[in-house]
């Protein structure tokens, strides 16, 4: 990994890239769906690696030009995605403690300054980007003044893009949900917050029958750090016990308790779908490899689109909410 900079210009993957080898089969619409989630969850971990490497200013725009076939021209597009880069970067800030981080975010259209301008004029010494054989407009260190280096993060964006079929829920080109009769998700449900409730909320929204809720088990946690604060598996499993069942009763919910990563999601055949949050799609993608070696049916994923990294934790909830200072368990 290199040093820290002070200014540096991140290029984001445009949302129009295309993606020819991510899924395999499936109709144009599935494909273009699943190649959007690939780049949205990708790019989001690139604004997390370019706050890492920049001390002063961070430069955000998309790789292509204002010219470029590459670029992003839908001016609805440009809408949306602006604000929520500007949010992902805060996010990202205050995790890492970088809240005085001066972030620009500047767009591929002729109403803002062309890269080069920017790179001369701002002493610009990083450029990040993917890196990736899809990302073909990015800018490439042949292209550049020599004091200009090219970071590029293929390894970090492997589990986006190697070619799993996932829907990312927070995905605004998606089609509508798919519905499935028997899924599962999983996790510690630590403290409850919202981050679980949207978890577990898609599966609700996503079952027709059966939902399967692993919780981590006690033994497993006990390596975990600060694990005294945790609160006990049955004070854990009855919270979530509570709140899928005030969300919806025509469904039957089977909540266990856990002693492995997997839990029923690689024992039972019945299952046919699992709801994740993005930094776990490789364990969904484990999961399915499993299913495989037992002849079982893999698993449709919907990834669940993290976010408000400080703040929505068990660990911020259990040092910040009064019901966690005077109900330690």
């Amino acid at each position: 990994m290199a040093e820290s900079h002070e200014v540096v210009l991140l290029e984001l993957i445009n949302l129009n890239t295309f993606v020819p080898h991510l899924p395999k089969e499936g109709t144009f619409d599935e494909n273009e769906e699943q190649a959007k989630s690939a780049i949205i969850l990708a790019n989001n971990k690139l604004l997390e690696l370019a706050i890492e490497k920049c001390e002063t200013t961070l430069f955000v725009t998309y790789t292509g030009g204002q010219q470029s076939t590459n670029a992003v021209d839908d001016p609805m597009s440009l809408r949306i995605q602006m604000p929520e880069i500007y949010n992902v970067l805060w996010d990202f800030c205050m995790d890492q403690n970088k809240l005085d981080l001066d972030c620009r975010v500047l767009m591929n259209t002729e109403d803002f300054k062309d890269k080069s301008s920017v790179i001369k004029e701002n002493q610009v010494t990083l450029i990040i980007n993917s890196g990736l054989e899809i990302d073909t407009a990015c800018l490439q260190s042949k292209d550049l003044p020599s004091s200009v280096q090219v970071v590029t993060f293929q390894d970090q964006l492997k589990d986006f893009v190697a070619g799993d079929r996932y829907v990312l829920y927070d995905n605004y080109h998606a089609r509508p949900m798919p519905k499935y009769q028997h899924l599962c998700l999983g996790g510690t449900f630590d403290q409850l917050h919202n981050g679980h409730k949207k978890l577990l909320t898609v599966g609700i929204q996503m079952c027709t029958e059966k939902m399967v809720i692993g919780i981590t088990g006690d033994e497993m946690l006990k390596k975990k750090k600060n694990r005294e604060m945790i609160q006990s598996i049955k004070h854990r499993m009855s919270n979530v016990e509570k709140f899928v069942k005030s969300m919806r009763s025509d469904i039957e919910y089977d909540i266990l308790e856990i002693s492995d990563p997997w839990g029923p999601a690689i024992v039972r055949p019945e299952l046919e779908a699992i709801v994740v949050s993005s930094e776990t799609i490789g364990g969904a993608r484990m999961i399915n490899e499993m299913r495989n070696e037992k002849k079982m049916k893999p698993l449709a994923t919907m990834a669940v689109l993290r976010s408000n990294i400080h703040t929505l934790s068990s660990t911020f909830v259990r040092n910040n909410s009064k019901s966690s200072q005077t109900n330690k368990l």
